[in-house]
């Protein structure tokens, strides 16, 4: 097990073998020209405790206007072999798993950086609608 400890209370206790991470996407409509003012608006907020096993590059809500691609980023660490899934929260559909879509939607792109040992959720050209809650999920449990 691993405990989760801020200011020396325990705030979560985790599985090793399941690590979640939750990441909320917030989509505006850019007043631009066309729609895009060419200008990148990325705001992030904090997380209020650190995650182990998995780096999460200080954000847990990422902005970005209708229609420019974005990518929400995750990284596991001490966990050699895994692969993520990528969940929406709203309908709990699942996304991606490993490098693999499972969703009818190609705007949805699963990708992996081995340097890094990170992987990325890509929505190009993202609609209001994409707004929500998605979810990184690694298993290091033999399949």
């Amino acid at each position: 097990k691993i405990e989760l400890v801020a200011d020396g209370n325990r705030m979560a206790r985790l599985n090793p073998s399941k690590l979640v991470f939750l990441v909320v996407l917030v989509l505006y409509e850019d007043p631009g020209v066309g729609g895009n003012s060419g200008k990148q608006d990325n705001i992030f907020g904090k997380l209020g405790f650190p995650l182990p096993e998995i780096y999460i590059p200080n954000e847990n809500k990422i902005y970005t206007s209708v229609g420019r691609t974005v990518d929400i980023h995750c990284r596991i660490e001490g966990i050699d072999d895994t692969s993520v899934s990528w969940i929406r929260k709203r309908d709990l559909h699942i996304l991606t798993a490993g490098e693999s879509t499972y969703t009818k939607d190609k705007r949805f792109t699963s990708l992996y950086y081995k340097m890094r040992g990170e992987w990325r959720l890509r929505i190009t050209s993202p609609y209001s609608t994409d707004n929500g809650i998605y979810e990184c999920q690694s298993n290091s449990e033999p399949k």
